[in-house]
């Protein structure tokens, strides 16, 4: 018998359910975004990735909730696939718009330019001199879902 999906309005920020979706067996809601973030398995990676409620509607309701399970996220642990964007020398940064807005022309070497809408800057205080922005996984949240998935999927 297969079990009633649980519709959007019943489900519980943070918690952890069964779901049945094109990529993920196990959420955790996220409220705001209506989603369920969990493991995503492609080729040989392994990442958090998100899947949105079947009452989002087509074409983003993938996620279909069946169980809610009995744990939750702990509060120490950011709800999100992504903890931000950090420069190779660990200061966080951001895309920045031009103050004037508009485009700029920037060089890239060896004669090459480009247009630009602005550039990245560090949001603290920093030695560094070249910004190599990159966007830092969540890892806690990472580790608790495949403590969950070792917990709830081992004896599938």
């Amino acid at each position: 018998m297969m079990k009633e999906l649980i519709p959007k309005s019943a489900c519980q920020d943070r918690t952890l359910y069964r779901i049945r979706s094109r990529n993920l067996t196990l959420g955790v809601y996220n409220a705001p975004t209506g989603g369920f973030i969990g493991l995503r398995r492609k080729w040989s990676d392994t990442y958090l990735s998100e899947e949105y409620h079947y009452d989002n509607g087509p074409p983003y309701g993938t996620a279909r909730p069946v169980e809610a399970l009995p744990d939750v996220l702990p509060p120490e642990l950011r709800h999100a696939t992504q903890l931000g964007t950090f420069c190779d020398c660990g200061v966080p940064c951001a895309y920045v718009p031009w103050p004037e807005g508009g485009e700029r022309e920037v060089d890239l070497g060896g004669g090459k330019t480009i247009r630009v809408p602005g550039e990245w800057r560090h949001l603290e205080a920093t030695a560094c001199t070249k910004i190599l922005a990159h966007s830092r996984s969540n890892k806690p949240l990472d580790d608790w879902m495949h403590a969950m998935e070792e917990k709830y999927l081992a004896a599938v």
